[in-house]
């Protein structure tokens, strides 16, 4: 039973390594997909930057006036708030899809599980590096001069793909098992969306709905990967929230693979 335990978590491991390690697969296999779903188009993948640019300068008037906040810096907030939460909300929703819907290929090639996950992450990245134009236009219009701050990006932006990454990987072994979850999934994001300070900052809330907010995970992961492009540097606690809530997700994540990994191809 221990050796049977040990080269299941060995597989596990060597799983995610591999899964990483031939990044071409992944790397191809998404900016294929991005391609092929725009194909034809005049605007490509840029009608999803058009897209979030519409609700988010929509969005930004909008609440600047009923809450009488300064547009200056409601519309910029709102803009990459939108665009972090617009790659949060693709990839979670794919990821949790990520073995079903590539079943087929899942059954007849011999591939990491995890390459379908990093496929799931590639392809959003993707779509966020165009989406961010919506930010930049906006910052260069609204005058935010890039300072010190920009270094803790790479930072925030690691941190989101590191949690993005293993909430993904079990929630798409937990959908190949039981098919509902997708919906569920779905569904629920449409209320944490309101759960989480996409549209309003957490200082324009009371203490008491404050803390309701500040107990939802995604709070933290989005404000370490928002508010450095705003030149403003996230409190030490939720960067030490973020690192937690990444390094509980992933020993979580790890153990389900371990468990999982071999049903997976029975389950789809």
């Amino acid at each position: 039973m221990r050796y049977a335990n040990a080269r299941n978590v060995a597989l596990a491991f060597q799983d995610l390594v591999d899964g990483t390690r031939f990044w071409r697969i992944w790397y191809v296999l998404g900016a294929a997909e991005v391609r092929q779903k725009y194909r034809r188009s005049t605007f490509g993948p840029f009608w999803i930057t058009l897209s979030v640019g519409i609700q988010a300068f929509v969005m930004g008037f909008l609440l600047s006036f009923l809450f009488q906040t300064d547009i200056n810096r409601q519309l910029p907030y709102i803009c990459i708030s939108l665009v972090t939460w617009t790659f949060i909300t693709a990839s979670i929703n794919e990821g949790a899809n990520c073995f079903i819907g590539l079943s087929g290929t899942i059954l007849q090639i011999k591939r990491p599980l995890w390459t379908y996950v990093m496929l799931v992450l590639w392809r959003n990245a993707i779509i966020y590096g165009h989406t961010i134009f919506v930010f930049i236009v906006t910052a260069i219009a609204f005058r935010i001069i890039p300072s010190s701050t920009y270094l803790l990006v790479p930072l925030g932006l690691a941190l989101l793909i590191v949690n993005v990454g293993w909430i993904s990987l079990v929630l798409g072994l937990i959908s190949a098992r039981f098919r509902d979850v997708p919906l569920i999934v779905s569904n629920l994001f449409t209320i944490l969306t309101w759960l989480t300070p996409v549209f309003y900052t957490i200082d324009q809330l009371g203490p008491r709905t404050r803390l309701i907010i500040e107990l939802n995970p995604l709070t933290h992961v989005l404000t370490v990967a928002r508010d450095p492009f705003l030149n403003e540097v996230p409190h030490l606690s939720v960067w030490m929230t973020t690192i937690g809530i990444s390094v509980i997700g992933w020993l979580l994540a790890f153990a389900a693979f371990v468990r999982t990994r071999a049903r997976v191809p029975y389950w789809i």
